[in-house]
């Protein structure tokens, strides 16, 4: 995260909107670290996370046969969040 925010700075901006996903990686205290590293890096931001009640997988238009070995555990709904 403290690399994306040195790019975000050195690309001229100082204003982020963050939309993060919060995923079986990404639970409310990784939201927390997300949110002190904006702050340690002076930066102003607004994270605001995605919440969807479907998960994203199912709103994609493919079959089961394109999704065949795809890692998708990341895009399955997670109770709890």
């Amino acid at each position: 995260m403290q690399l994306a925010c040195v790019e975000i700075l050195r690309g001229g901006f100082s204003t982020v909107l963050d939309h993060l996903r919060l995923s079986p990686d990404l639970d409310r205290d990784g939201l927390e670290v997300v949110a002190r590293a904006y702050e340690a890096a002076g930066m102003r931001v607004v994270v605001a996370p995605i919440l969807a009640d479907r998960p994203v997988a199912a709103t994609m238009p493919l079959a089961a046969a394109d999704l065949a070995g795809a890692d998708i555990a990341a895009y399955v709904f997670s109770p709890g969040i």
